[in-house]
């Protein structure tokens, strides 16, 4: 029996343990009925933001200082990876609800006709001509990464759509783990579409794209990621990012394929929050300074009162260094969740 790997899909064996998790079709039905996964403009213009983000490699730890937990910790609660139902063929009840002829993305998530069986639990009301949800629990899913060994089967198909008929590994589910080589960080900018991927000469200049290239344009770019089957050789290492490579690595810190997500949306979140948080003790601080200033005197104003108090000119002076420590020492931010304020 495999040792449970957050990175490996052949140790979730238990399928989600008892948990409660969105699924791939949850996430279809979303965006059916115009629910969209999105960065706020604010969050991507601000200080704490880092482009690593969006191609974060799961062995990184506090990558860029967004994380922090450990690596284990933090995709454990949030899985490098989709969950299906659709896909989980032990489940005949999914049949002719959401799965199957009856219901395909194409319609999964709209309204519900009235000449359904059963509404579906993963699509929403939005319409009063909407039939009741029913409360049906599914406890059996599959999980897919997108890993090289779940090109060897159908099982994950439709949830990785990858084009394994000209052994291409682009993730076309963005939603999907996706897969990297590259220069010197092996997770980088992911391209639009596989067409526009660039390549460059042996000196880093760019002279092509995947589709669009000389003979000798068939090196990696900084920056970029190089998908199973893409084809391109490490300047650095002679590595070529080929589909059968890929196709006999289990994902890990050892693997020529490292394995990339995008936490972009979730970590911008968790950082305006720790960034509130910081500002938020501050100026309770900075209400607490005021108020003993406020009862020092009754009529006099402070020029006139003075600030001879040793004792109270050390307890605010403490404080504030506290305060600096806890906004300003890493350490610190790691452990309590605060941020430094913009000044």
């Amino acid at each position: 029996t495999l040792l449970f790997d957050f990175r490996n899909s052949e140790t979730y064996t238990t399928e989600t343990n008892g948990k409660h998790t969105a699924t791939i079709e949850s996430y279809e039905a979303m965006e059916q009925n115009h629910y969209f996964e999105y960065i706020p403009w604010r969050g991507r213009t601000s200080s704490y933001w880092d482009d690593s983000m969006l191609f974060h490699n799961t062995n990184d730890v506090n990558k860029g200082g967004n994380l922090a937990q450990n690596t284990n910790t933090y995709f454990r609660g949030r899985a490098a990876g989709l969950w299906s139902l659709c896909e989980q063929t032990s489940d005949p009840s999914c049949e002719n609800q959401f799965c199957g002829d009856r219901g395909s993305a194409i319609v999964r998530g709209v309204e519900v006709p009235a000449a359904a069986l059963n509404a579906d639990p993963s699509r929403f009301s939005t319409k009063h001509a909407q039939t009741a949800m029913t409360s049906n629990l599914y406890d059996n899913a599959l999980y897919c990464n997108g890993q090289g060994s779940e090109t060897l089967s159908a099982s994950c198909a439709s949830v990785n759509q990858y084009d394994l008929e000209n052994d291409i590994a682009y993730p076309n589910n963005r939603f999907q783990t996706f897969y990297c080589m590259g220069v010197t960080d092996s997770c980088g900018q992911l391209t639009d579409e596989p067409e526009t991927l660039k390549f460059c000469d042996s000196d880093g200049n760019v002279c092509g794209a995947f589709n669009d290239k000389a003979v000798d344009c068939s090196y990696m770019c900084e920056g970029y990621c190089y998908w199973p089957g893409s084809n391109a050789v490490n300047p650095n290492t002679s590595q070529v990012s080929s589909f059968t490579q890929f196709k006999t690595e289990t994902p890990g810190s050892s693997a020529k394929y490292q394995q990339c997500v995008n936490i972009g949306s979730q970590e911008a979140a968790n950082e305006a929050l720790r960034h509130a948080q910081g500002a938020f003790f501050v100026s309770i601080v900075i209400g607490q300074i005021a108020g003993l200033l406020v009862c020092k005197t009754r009529w006099l104003s402070i020029k006139s009162q003075g600030m001879q108090n040793k004792f109270m000119l050390f307890g605010i002076g403490t404080e504030v260094m506290l305060v600096l420590f806890l906004c300003y020492c890493e350490p610190l931010n790691v452990g309590l969740g605060t941020r430094n304020l913009r000044l």
